[in-house]
């Protein structure tokens, strides 16, 4: 064996590979960033040319889909989920958009979307998934009042900060009931805990970050 040949080949494919993680690692810096400044024309710029060579479009559509939320786009929002759909495969891919794009939808009232989202999610095997996904519905799209007691054991046996949606579907719940005081109540607490749970996942985020470096 030509043991010279061998370590430069060696050395080739070793540098080959620290300066791709390297590029890697900037592109998906510049990609964080312009989600971290809710700037779409930045990401979808940086999301062109070379990036497709580092990361799958399932990813960049993910990625997108995170920042056209937060920036609240709705157009770019429909869009993206479009987009994402075409490339979500497996069961739990699919869960989390579904999910995802109805949470989105409920508070819109737009419930021709939380319908389209409501039947995909009936399609798939999470049968306890879709059982809260048809309580929301039926609640907040069909006038629903049955699910009180349900909804307030939940509340309170859960995390504060991740009851947010449960408590905006107890507000509409009062609604239904021409509870106003309940209603403004549950909002009030829904607006608030899902703004701490928005912050603690920026926290999260941020420390995953650093822990990557």
């Amino acid at each position: 064996m030509n043991w010279g040949l061998y370590i430069f080949f060696l050395i080739v494919t070793v540098s080959v590979s620290i300066f791709i993680n390297y590029k890697r690692t900037i592109k998906q810096n510049n990609l964080y960033h312009a989600i971290s400044t809710s700037n779409l024309k930045e990401f979808d710029d940086y999301a062109k040319g070379l990036t497709t060579l580092f990361f799958s479009k399932k990813y960049l559509a993910r990625l997108r889909l995170d920042l056209v939320l937060k920036m609240k786009n709705a157009p770019e929002i429909e869009k993206t989920l479009k987009e994402c759909e075409k490339y979500m495969n497996s069961q739990k891919e699919k869960t989390d958009l579904y999910l995802k794009a109805f949470n989105y939808y409920m508070p819109l009232k737009n419930k021709e979307k939380c319908l389209y989202y409501h039947d995909k999610i009936k399609t798939l095997k999470d049968k306890s998934v879709y059982k809260e996904i048809d309580r929301a519905y039926l609640i907040c799209f069909e006038g629903d009042t049955s699910y009180e007691e349900e909804l307030l054991k939940e509340i309170n046996e859960m995390d504060p900060k991740f009851a947010g949606v449960d408590e905006y579907i107890l507000s509409c719940l009062y609604r239904n009931l021409n509870n106003r005081k309940k209603e403004e109540q549950y909002l009030k607490l829904s607006k608030q805990h899902i703004e701490e749970l928005a912050h603690y996942y920026k926290i999260q985020n941020k420390q995953a970050k650093k822990n990557k470096k």
